[in-house]
């Protein structure tokens, strides 16, 4: 028997699988070498350097920018390292994928072909069921598997080379990784100062102009108070509060603020514009309060003077019972309260001319009633003396008491026929009566009662009422009258009329 034996080339098929199985197992410390070291890492870091990229502030604020004119160079170059250094990680991200990814792909090709040495390992192995000699062409070909086994492998470890690439590059991305947020965070400081310092500026700016708003402001506050007081009396009204000191500091602030120097002039100026504000109103109030007095006082001497117009001087002294050194006293304190008035003395113009005309009213009124009392008297003397008359006395005839007096006492004088109860009356302003029956001698009283009772009736035709309250020696004549006059009796009387 001749020929290579079926435990030859079970031996050799054994190295085949043997080398496979290293082949394998390296195939798998490799992947994991390639797939595993570092990976975590680096996607740890590229995910907080996204994060922080994206984050990262790349506009100013639009109000802000004009302040900055000129200094963001620097946060510029900042943001433009960072954006490179980003992108460089991510290339370096990029290559180690494109690394693993051909590692991957040449891993699969030998883990194929291993897996064909494999099979034909199985096929000859199972030709060789109950052989044991002749085996030439399955020794040939298990030394051709092996061959090729080994050569998988060798290419296999060539392979390696490409996840180690990665994972150098993934170790490379970190670092990248790691120099973009570094970069982020210094422009992220760097945006903070320019904002900051613009800031600052635009708050500095905005002082200045506040301040010379504000300034502008109170210049045309206190430019309106000035024309406001100076619109009125202010030398009059106002000469202890719109002084020459309040004039020149006006002066002096408007001045500063004319020259644009705000910051100084705010503080005097807000002070000027209270003191200018009080004083306008004081002003204000002084003269109103004056022009209000005035205008009441000139009303009130003006009304007094048209009411005292009405008046009959004549009359009031006449009538009123008033004596005519007060009359004219009263119309000469309304020329006074005019003199007062020419003096500014308003107060006392009007309290003159109101107590002035005030009592001329009371004496108008009074005469007024006298006037008519007088009438009366008049019409009441006029009905007597009809009624002696009629009484066949002879015409009877009446006089003033005081013919300089027009208050004073009417009297009536009328002679009776045959020359017995001559009669005498006396009529006040009021209507009370005093008469005298004249010539009656001593017991005859009766004819002193009966011309009494006929001046009364016929003094009832006239609708006057003419009772006697008093008779004299006729009040009794059946008692001794002592102390009587022989010749006359006095008796007092009321005439008023009927209704």
């Amino acid at each position: 028997m001749s020929g290579i034996k079926g435990a030859t080339v079970r031996n050799n098929l054994n190295k085949v699988v043997r080398t496979v199985n290293a082949g394998i197992a390296e195939c798998e410390r490799a992947a994991a070498e390639a797939g595993e070291v570092g990976r975590s890492e680096c996607t740890r870091h590229e995910a907080s350097a996204r994060n922080v990229h994206d984050g990262v502030r790349r506009a100013l604020p639009a109000e802000l920018k004009e302040f900055l004119r000129g200094e963001t160079g620097q946060w510029e170059a900042l943001l433009r390292r960072h954006d490179e250094s980003f992108a460089a990680a991510n290339g370096l991200v990029g290559s180690a994928n494109e690394r693993e990814s051909e590692f991957q792909s040449r891993k699969r090709a030998c883990d194929a072909r291993l897996a064909q040495i494999d099979g034909a390992v199985r096929r000859i192995q199972a030709t060789l069921q109950g052989k044991d000699w002749y085996c030439d062409a399955e020794n040939a070909e298990a030394k051709g598997l092996r061959r090729q086994a080994e050569q998988v492998l060798s290419e296999m470890r060539r392979n390696v080379s490409l996840g180690r690439q990665a994972q150098d590059l993934r170790r490379q991305s970190v670092a990248r990784f790691s120099e973009s947020e570094g970069l982020a965070r210094d422009a992220e400081r760097e945006y903070d100062r320019l904002v900051n310092l613009a800031g600052e500026r635009q708050e500095r700016q905005r002082i200045k102009e506040e301040n010379e708003r504000k300034a502008k402001n109170l210049e045309s506050d206190i430019v309106s108070l000035r024309g406001q007081i100076e619109s009125k009396n202010y030398a009059k009204f106002g000469g202890d509060v719109y002084t020459s000191a309040v004039r020149r500091e006006m002066e002096d602030v408007l001045r500063l603020i004319g020259n644009g120097a705000y910051e100084k002039a705010l503080p005097r100026a807000e002070d000027l514009k209270g003191v200018l504000g009080a004083a306008a109103a004081q002003i204000d109030a002084a003269q109103r309060a004056w022009e209000t007095a005035r205008l009441e006082a000139e009303r009130t001497l003006a009304d007094a003077r048209e009411e005292v117009g009405k008046l009959n001087r004549d009359d009031l002294v006449a009538f009123s019972g008033v004596p005519a050194d007060e009359i004219n006293g009263c119309y000469g304190s309304i020329d006074a309260a005019a003199r007062e008035m020419a003096a500014e003395r308003f107060a006392d113009a009007r309290a003159h001319a109101s107590a002035a005309v005030g009592r001329l009213r009371e004496i108008a009124e009074r005469a007024a009633e006298n006037r008519k009392l007088s009438q009366q008297r008049g019409e009441m003397a006029e009905a007597i003396m009809q009624a002696l008359y009629d009484a066949k006395y002879d015409t009877p005839s009446y006089y003033m008491q005081d013919e300089a007096d027009e208050l004073s006492d009417l009297c009536v004088v009328a002679a009776a026929p045959g020359g017995v109860g001559d009669m005498r009356m006396r009529i006040s302003i009021s209507g009370e009566t005093q008469f005298e029956v004249g010539n009656i001698p001593e017991g005859s009283e009766q004819l002193c009662i009966d011309q009494i009772r006929n001046l009364q009736k016929r003094l009832a035709e006239s609708d006057v009422r003419f009772d006697v309250t008093d008779w004299g020696r006729a009040e009794n004549q059946n008692k001794v009258h002592l102390d009587v006059r022989q010749k006359q009796t006095t008796v007092t009387q009321s005439i008023q009329r009927q209704g």
